[in-house]
């Protein structure tokens, strides 16, 4: 289990959204507190722990203002990006990163949009070089809302996109439905990734980066997570891409016939692993290939309720899951 709480406060909230693990001894999970101490209730605290190849450990993430990551990739022990937002000086949310250097998480601007309350939740890197992140900006502002896309390129971000704009019309508020969210990037070269909106806007819609700009693609299922190897084939949780356009798969039973998965890591063609909820159990899910296989959860006996909302996996023999059990956050391995 995770704990995300320090010693000078008592948590009474905290989730890992997302997980990185460039090795079976290295993982990296970030996502965020809440804690009560002598002042009241504080929210939004970072969380960034560390899989040493048998424990989780807590780091120290530099803030000072209420804060969240959200996504996290990591190269090796040494070398991670991290990205969510933090509360400006104005009350609006800005997008925040911070890279590890093995014994420190340092800080990295990000310009603000020109829409402003600006959040990234997914990040993909491929050398410390490159990444690139996406998001949303103006969610939550009741104005005009569009998907957020950033590039690392070794020393600072560069804001790239800002896709599929919607704008209300006078006097509406945009619902929870039309804000643009991009959850997920997947890039397996520097040429080519795959971003997704797949939760929150109806109907969802996903972007292909070129290497050049990015482009809408017209598909009427795209996937809440993905993984992508290649520009020929991605995994996400509602099929198979294969170069052109998604190709629906066989989805695994689920114990109460009411789960769904949220992140996926793939490995090879035919090996990937799932994760999400399967009500009360976090839901884990192998792919073999032609089709997705129940895994066995063996969570405690006192976990009352789980969901699973990252994965990743160094190798077929390993791959660590986070979210969280109740109200802390939890991790899962295997090996």
């Amino acid at each position: 289990e995770l704990y995300g709480s320090p010693s000078t406060a008592q948590i009474i909230f905290a989730r890992a959204l997302s997980v990185s693990c460039p090795t079976p001894i290295f993982c990296m999970a970030v996502g965020v507190w809440s804690g009560a101490n002598s002042g009241g209730v504080n929210y939004g605290h970072p969380l960034a722990e560390v899989w040493h190849g048998t424990n989780w450990s807590i780091t120290t993430v530099p803030t000072s203002s209420s804060a969240d990551l959200g996504g996290v990739s990591c190269l090796s022990a040494t070398w991670c990006m991290a990205v969510g937002d933090i509360a400006s000086t104005r009350s609006r949310a800005v997008a925040y990163a911070i890279v590890w250097d093995g014994s420190n998480w340092s800080p990295v601007s990000v310009p603000a949009s020109a829409i402003g309350h600006d959040y990234l939740g997914s990040v993909s890197c491929l050398s410390r070089m490159w990444c690139m992140a996406v998001g949303s900006s103006g969610a939550g502002t009741g104005g005009v809302s569009a998907g957020l896309v950033a590039a690392w390129n070794g020393s600072k971000w560069k804001l790239v996109a800002e896709l599929g704009h919607v704008k209300p019309s006078p006097g509406q508020v945009l619902s929870p439905d039309q804000v643009v969210w991009l959850t997920t990037v997947s890039c397996p070269s520097t040429k080519w990734c795959l971003a997704s909106e797949g939760r929150g806007r109806v109907p969802s819609r996903f972007f292909v980066w070129t290497g050049g700009r990015w482009a809408p693609v017209s598909d009427s299922n795209p996937p809440i997570g993905v993984s992508c190897l290649s520009q020929t084939f991605c995994m996400g949780t509602e099929g198979e891409w294969n170069g052109k356009n998604w190709k629906p798969v066989p989805v695994p039973p689920f114990s109460d016939g009411g789960g769904y998965l949220l992140s996926i890591s793939c490995v090879s063609s035919v090996q990937c692993m799932g994760v999400g909820e399967d009500e009360p159990a976090g839901l884990i899910d192998e792919w073999k290939g032609s089709q997705w296989s129940l895994m066995p959860n063996n969570e405690p006996a006192n976990w009352s309720y789980t969901v699973l909302q990252g994965v990743s996996c160094a190798s077929s023999l390993f791959c660590a899951a986070v979210g969280g059990e109740g109200d802390e956050a939890a991790a899962e391995v295997y090996r």
